[in-house]
C-alpha cells in the first residue's frame, strides 16, 4: 500500500472527523482528496480494500501519528508557515475506540 495514500487518508479522516467508510466514499467523489493522497489522475474506484485502512493503522500504532504531528509542526515552523506564538496551545482531538455492544 502506498504510504502517501495511507497517511493522506488518515489525515483527511482526522481533519474532518470521518469514519473509515466515509473517508473512502469521499475519496472516490473528490479529486482534491485523491490529489492530496498522491493520485495524478482522477480515479473512479478506491484503490485498496477498505479494511486495509484499519489494518495499517493498527500496524503503525499510535506513536506513528504522534511523530507525524511533531514532524508536520517542525516543517511548518522551519518554513515559517507557523509562528512560535501559535504553538502556545495545541488542541488534539482524539476519538476513543469504538466499543462493540
Amino acid at each position: 500500500m502506498p504510504s502517501r495514500l495511507m497517511v493522506g487518508l488518515h489525515l483527511l479522516k482526522s481533519m474532518y472527523a470521518l469514519s473509515d467508510e466515509a473517508v473512502c466514499e469521499r475519496w472516490i467523489e473528490n479529486p482534491y482528496y485523491q490529489y492530496f493522497c498522491g493520485e495524478e489522475f482522477f480515479q473512479h474506484r478506491f484503490p485498496i480494500e477498505r479494511s486495509s485502512i484499519t489494518h495499517w493503522r493498527k500496524r503503525v500504532g499510535e506513536s506513528f501519528f504522534e511523530k507525524l504531528l511533531q514532524e508536520s509542526l517542525r516543517i511548518a515552523f522551519d518554513e515559517k508557515a507557523l509562528k512560535k506564538n501559535q504553538l502556545q496551545r495545541i488542541v488534539v482531538v482524539t476519538f476513543p475506540p469504538r466499543i462493540k455492544p
